[in-house]
C-alpha cells in the first residue's frame, strides 16, 4: 500500500491513510504523509473522493464501513492498481513464484537509465531509490502478485511469468492448480499481449508453454550451458538463450543470443542461476520495448538490488550478516547456492524463521532438505510467525529441526547472543520480522 501511497502523492493527489504498523506509521508522517496509528472510523475524511485497502482488510474494518455508510467508493488495491495500470500506453506486468520483485526492479531500474521515464509498483524496495518510479504516462511497470486473483484485472502488453512453483497453499492446492489459472489468464488476453516465460527444466511453466496460445505470443528464455549454447534446430530453443560465461566473488557475465544471433554480454552484479533467470526475463522485456543491447547492459551493471535480496549488511564479529526474503524451501536453496558461489571458501550459518502455518504444514520437509545443503553448518530455526493465521495443531518450527540434522531451535534472545566468528556467513531467511533480527545483530556486533 505505501508506494501506491507515495505514487499518488506525488502526482498531485491528496493522500491520507493509516495502518497498525508504528514503523509505517512514523516513517510516512516523516514524509509530510497524514498518517493514522490504527483504524478507526473518524479518520475517514468526509470529502474524500475513494478509500483503497488492501486484501488483507476484512470487510468489517471501522473505516471501510465508515466509508461505505457516507458514500465514499471502496476499492481494494489491486483493483486500483488495475485501474492506474490500464492508463498507460504500454503496460509491463510481472508475475511468478519466485524473483518477480527482483524482476520488476530490474526492468524498472532498466527503463530509468534509458531515459524512459517509467511508472512503476515494486514490492520491494530498490536500493536507494524505494519502491515505486513515478513516470510520464508512457510505461507502467507493475508486479502482479500470484497468490490472489487480483491480478487478473490487468491488462498488460507484456507478462512475464518468472517461473512457477507450488505456494500460497491457502489459495491453490498444489501446482497445477497455479498453472491452470495462470495459463487461462494468458489464454484470456485479447490484445497482441507478448508471454515471457523460462524454457528451463524446474521452473514450472511447461504446461504453460504447451497451452493453445495466439501464434507468435511467446518469448521464451533458456539458461544454457557451454555445450548446448546456440546449437540445436532453432524451432526447439528458447529465443533468447543465456549462458554464464563468467561467475566470480564480484558477479558474472551473461552471453545472450536472440534468435540464434549474438546479442551482447552483459555483466550483472550479483551470483546464482536464478539471478540470471531473472536477468533474462528482464532482457528479454528490453528486447521488446525496443532497448539496444548497450542499454540494456548499462541498466543491469548497474543495477543496486532490493531491499532484503541477498542484501549484504556488513561484516560484523560474528560474520558476514546477509537478510534475504528467501521463504520457500526453493527460494532458500537458490539463496544458499548463490552465497556458496560467492564465498566457496566459508562457513554458511543461517538462521531461518518460517512464515505461515499453511506453509509449514506442506513444507516443513523440503525446508529441513533446504537448509541440509552442504555448504550450510549450522541451521537455527526461529519460532513460526504465523502472519496473521491461525496456530494448526503440531505445526510449529519442530518440524524443520526434525526434518534438518543440522538445524535446532532458537529465540531472537539467543541469536543475539550468539558465538563470535568474523570468518562466518551469517544469513537470515524469512518473510516476517526476522530482517528487524538481521539489523540488530548487526548492530550489536559491529566492529565499529
Amino acid at each position: 500500500m505505501e508506494p501506491l501511497a507515495r505514487w499518488c502523492l506525488e502526482g498531485g493527489v491528496k493522500v491520507t491513510g493509516s495502518d497498525r504498523d508504528p514503523v509505517a506509521v512514523n516513517r510516512l508522517r516523516r514524509d509530510g504523509f497524514q498518517c493514522y496509528q490504527d483504524h478507526r472510523a473518524r479518520q475517514v475524511p468526509r470529502n474524500a473522493d475513494l478509500l483503497v485497502c488492501s486484501t488483507a482488510v476484512p470487510k468489517s474494518n471501522p473505516e471501510i464501513a465508515q466509508a461505505r455508510a457516507i458514500g465514499i467508493p471502496v476499492m481494494e488495491r489491486p483493483d486500483f492498481l488495475s485501474k492506474l495500470f490500464g492508463g498507460a500506453r504500454t503496460r509491463i506486468a510481472i508475475t511468478g513464484t519466485h524473483g518477480k520483485t527482483t524482476v520488476t526492479s530490474m526492468i524498472s531500474h532498466m527503463l530509468s537509465e534509458a531515459h524512459r521515464t517509467p511508472d512503476a509498483i515494486i514490492g520491494g524496495k530498490v536500493m536507494g531509490k524505494g519502491s515505486y518510479y513515478k513516470g510520464d504516462g508512457t510505461l507502467f511497470v507493475a508486479e502482479a502478485d500470484e497468490s490472489n486473483l487480483g491480478y487478473q484485472n490487468l491488462n498488460p502488453d507484456v507478462l512475464v511469468v518468472n517461473n512457477l512453483d507450488f505456494d500460497h497453499v491457502d489459495h491453490y492446492q498444489n501446482l497445477h492448480a497455479i498453472q491452470e489459472k495462470i495459463l487461462a489468464f494468458m489464454a484470456s488476453r485479447q490484445t497482441k499481449t507478448t508471454f515471457v516465460l523460462p524454457q528451463d527444466e524446474g521452473e514450472g511453466t511447461g504446461l504453460l508453454l504447451r497451452g493453445s496460445l495466439r501464434m507468435g505470443s511467446l518469448l521464451r528464455t533458456q539458461l544454457r550451458t557451454l555445450d548446448t549454447f546456440g546449437c540445436g534446430a532453432m524451432v526447439d530453443r528458447a529465443q533468447l538463450e543465456g549462458l554464464i560465461a563468467e561467475e566470480g566473488p564480484r558477479g558474472m557475465l551473461l552471453s545472450v543470443l536472440y534468435y540464434g544471433i549474438p546479442f551482447g554480454e552483459f555483466s550483472l552484479p550479483f551470483h546464482g542461476a536464478y539471478n540470471a533467470r531473472n536477468a533474462r526475463s528482464a532482457i528479454a522485456v528490453g528486447i521488446r520495448l525496443g532497448l539496444t543491447a548497450e542499454e540494456i547492459a548499462l541498466g543491469l551493471a548497474q543495477f543496486p538490488g532490493v531491499h532484503r535480496r541477498m542484501e549484504k549488511l556488513g561484516a560484523t564479529r560474528v560474520g558476514t550478516i546477509y537478510s534475504d526474503y528467501a521463504h520457500h524451501p526453493t527460494a532458500i536453496r537458490k539463496a544458499i547456492d548463490a552465497l556458496s558461489m560467492k564465498y566457496p571458501n566459508r562457513c554458511i550459518t543461517v538462521v531461518f524463521e518460517p512464515h505461515r502455518s499453511s506453509r509449514m504444514e506442506v513444507h516443513w520437509q523440503g525446508f529441513g532438505d533446504a537448509l541440509n545443503h552442504s555448504a550450510v553448518d549450522r541451521a537455527y530455526i526461529l519460532p513460526l510467525f504465523l502472519a496473521g493465521e491461525a496456530p494448526r495443531e503440531g505445526i510449529d518450527s519442530s518440524l524443520v529441526v526434525r526434518a534438518c540434522k543440522k538445524a535446532s531451535l532458537a529465540t531472537p534472545t539467543e541469536i543475539a547472543h550468539i558465538d563470535e566468528d568474523p570468518h562466518r556467513i551469517l544469513l537470515f531467511l524469512g518473510a516476517g520480522p526476522i530482517d528487524e533480527i538481521a539489523r540488530a545483530t548487526m548492530r550489536e556486533h559491529s566492529f565499529a
